[in-house]
């Protein structure tokens, strides 16, 4: 099974956001947050999937965009409509990726526990 390696609290907000700003729209984490290969400032990259796999429309990318923008995360989140990634893209998200939507992330108990989590070695 696949996990997240972000801060509860920061899931739990991120998750809030999603839910407000993107209903129906199916979100899945990959890259170094998913394969366990972040750092304490590492991205998280995530892709946005409509039901259909069309286009995700532009006013409601833009205003969650800027809702992670504005909210206190602290963390970039480059997000991506899966419609516009290359298939090479899709392939490799496949292939490993955490839906964001029903995630559980990895636990911990406090800030340093998580830093030593991160620089860990997972593979």
């Amino acid at each position: 099974m696949n996990q997240l390696f972000l801060r509860d609290k920061d899931k739990q907000r991120l998750q809030r956001l999603i839910a407000d700003y993107l209903p129906g729209i199916t979100v899945w984490s990959y890259g170094s947050r998913v394969t366990g290969e972040a750092h304490e400032a590492s991205d998280l990259d995530i892709v946005l999937r409509s039901k259909d796999l069309s286009p995700i429309p532009t006013h409601q990318f833009k205003r969650f965009i800027e809702a992670v923008r504005e909210s206190n995360i602290p963390i970039l989140i480059d997000a991506h409509d899966w419609v516009h990634l290359p298939a090479s893209f899709h392939k490799e998200i496949l292939k490993n990726h955490v839906e964001l939507n029903t995630v559980v992330s990895v636990g911990y108990t406090n800030e340093a526990s998580y830093i030593a989590l991160l620089n860990q070695d997972f593979r």
